[in-house]
């Protein structure tokens, strides 16, 4: 009797261990990752003053909307046929609704990593919209999706891409533009 409680005793110590470490290493990495988001966020934000951001943020925010509605949640699959007529609808709506507000936003902007991620995704839409090509505008809604959720409302419980100069330091997700 004493052997197995000794040994119960000995293996409810083993899992404490392991659950404590395990803990210590999931908890420290997140830590760092929002430690380095935060960091990443506050020097994008930090070169404007607070009714600026608000107005980027509402650019932003209305860009997401727009590229959501286009791509999001399932969307893109009626892009995948690039004879489809709804890409000529498209064509007409692009300009007016995504590359005139994104280059606005990037002229608001004088965060060289943020105009870096603007301008990508207005290649990545111009490029898609004359290519028909529906990873161009899958690409382009995750480079909005990460500045909208990560930077300007500082969200971390959506998904993260990690496709932006601006919290990931380089270019990740490499624009190639000649597919």
């Amino acid at each position: 009797m004493k052997l197995m409680e000794s040994m119960l005793l000995r293996w409810s110590l083993f899992c404490i261990i392991i659950l404590a470490i395990t803990s210590t290493l999931f908890f420290g990495v997140t830590y760092l990752f929002q430690s380095d988001y935060i960091q990443a966020r506050e020097l994008a934000l930090n070169e404007k003053s607070r009714d600026n951001i608000a107005t980027m943020s509402n650019y932003i925010a209305a860009i997401h909307d727009e590229i959501n509605q286009i791509v999001g949640y399932g969307n893109y699959e009626i892009y995948e046929d690039n004879k489809a007529a709804v890409w000529n609808d498209l064509n007409e709506e692009m300009n007016e609704k995504l590359t005139v507000p994104i280059k606005k936003l990037k002229e608001k902007s004088d965060y060289k990593s943020m105009q870096t991620d603007l301008e990508t995704a207005k290649k990545l839409l111009t490029y898609a919209t004359k290519k028909r090509d529906v990873q161009g505008l899958i690409d382009a809604h995750r480079i909005i999706h990460d500045l909208d959720y990560f930077v300007f409302q500082g969200r971390t419980n959506k998904k993260y891409f990690a496709v932006t100069k601006t919290l990931e330091g380089q270019v990740r997700h490499e624009v190639n533009i000649q597919r």
